[in-house]
């Protein structure tokens, strides 16, 4: 539900993190809107399979906070039902909440192509992100103070914003409440999301056609490289797919077992580092390097002892860091 709901607001899913999802709606210098027939999808790197939305950074910030009073709105006080249907007995009740953060976030591969790789997020934008969600309580959207300042230039905060100390993050829409309203031509949000996705196509169904003159080593070089993403009982799954190709309830048996009903011990570890990033080329290099190092010791000793990584976080909602 709160995929489809970024995805609607014409955002990325960057990452999950724990029961959270990292998303982003990264700015361009201009709007493919205004750019005439000739436009190119292609994002702001040459080979970029993502979507290149064609907004401003005013633009993106408007968009976030709209995607996330939309998200508390629709999934805050959402019923569970037995059987896990919209009817019967109601077994359980969820909740969200949500951050806003504004900068410049970098997104790194760490490990090595032998054993496991990861994509690291980190960044000023995560940090306030974790500060923001301290604070917001069930049902509330919380932006931070960097954030409130474009905020400011394509809405119009409610006076209980206004009023407060914009030096802190703010609450800034509830599941019955939005206390910013789109000023002028911003009003026309939801056009840009329309339109937009009209004229491009979907990470994955762009990704699908690139592949599809592609011979079968260069195939199969793709699969071996994804495959190190993910998490090794969803690789033995399809493997088992593979081994019982007629007897598709053997391999589902198979994968239920491995997945679902398995007794799990889990480690939290915390490197006592500061993974901040200063702006500092060379300081920030020398970050990224020590988080790939304990990514490579984490994966060999883990695998001594028959255990997979799980996730490897810069920061998980709080101010801990967890990998």
């Amino acid at each position: 539900m709160i995929v489809d709901e970024v995805e609607a607001f014409g955002g990325d899913i960057l990452k999950f993190a724990g029961d959270a999802v990292f998303c982003e709606w990264q700015a361009t210098t201009s709007n493919p809107l205004e750019a005439g027939d000739g436009i190119s999808l292609a994002g702001s790197s040459q080979g970029s399979i993502e979507p290149w939305h064609g907004l401003g950074l005013e633009e993106c910030v408007l968009t976030a906070a709209a995607c996330g009073a939309r998200i508390v709105d629709k999934c805050s006080d959402h019923p569970v039902y037995d059987g896990g249907g919209s009817s019967g007995t109601q077994v359980a009740t969820l909740n969200v909440h949500c951050g806003l953060g504004f900068g410049e976030v970098v997104g790194v591969h760490v490990g090595d192509r032998e054993s496991r790789m990861e994509y690291l997020i980190l960044g000023d934008p995560i940090e306030q992100v974790a500060d923001a969600i301290m604070i917001a309580s069930r049902g509330e959207v919380v932006a931070s103070p960097d954030a409130l300042v474009i905020l400011e230039e394509t809405a119009e905060l409610d006076q209980c914003i206004t009023e407060s100390d914009m030096g802190k993050p703010q609450v800034i829409a509830t599941k019955s409440t939005c206390f910013f309203k789109p000023k002028g031509n911003y009003h026309v949000q939801k056009v840009w999301t329309v339109a937009l996705q009209n004229l491009s196509t979907k990470p994955r169904e762009r990704l699908a056609k690139r592949c599809d003159d592609w011979a079968l080593p260069a195939l199969t070089r793709l699969r071996q490289r994804m495959a190190l993403y993910v998490h090794p009982v969803v690789v033995n799954d399809e493997f088992a797919m593979k081994v019982y190709p007629g007897d598709r309830n053997r391999a589902q048996e198979r994968h239920r077992s491995e997945a679902e009903l398995r007794d799990v011990y889990t480690v939290f570890i915390m490197p006592l580092i500061t993974a901040r990033l200063t702006g500092d080329d060379e300081e920030d290099c020398k970050v990224l390097v020590l988080l790939n190092d304990i990514m490579l010791i984490m994966t060999r000793e883990l695998s001594r002892f028959k255990g997979h990584l799980r996730q490897f976080i810069v920061d998980d909602k709080g101010k801990e860091r967890r990998a």
